[in-house]
């Protein structure tokens, strides 16, 4: 009877001691895991925001701030939002029409 109390213990024993080694390999598996999602996520990210086209032509500023291209023009000659002149056109960068809507918040 002591032999069989005795070897239960040992079984129970090796038992924690693989259900303790089993929840660290799956921390570390999971751990893993989202190193390697959170990089994918990092990566699709990134190249999302390089391909944003960062400078605007007038006509898509004023559509991106729901503005006519006259009140846009008005803005502009106010200096309440920076531009560039190319050549002929005028550019905003996006980040600009960002700040001046900011700005503009109540």
């Amino acid at each position: 009877m002591i032999f069989l109390s005795t070897f239960a213990k040992v079984i129970q024993h090796s038992l924690n001691i693989i259900d303790q080694y089993l929840r660290e390999e799956i921390k570390t598996s999971i751990r893993e895991i989202f190193v390697e999602v959170k990089a994918e996520f990092e990566k699709d990210r990134d190249e999302f925001l390089k391909n944003e086209k960062e400078w605007l032509t007038r006509k898509e500023a004023a559509n991106y701030l729901s503005l006519s291209i006259s009140t846009l023009q008005n803005i502009t000659k106010n200096k309440q939002i920076p531009s560039s002149k190319i050549g002929d056109s005028i550019r905003y960068r996006k980040t600009a029409l960002d700040d001046y809507l900011k700005s503009n918040e109540r």
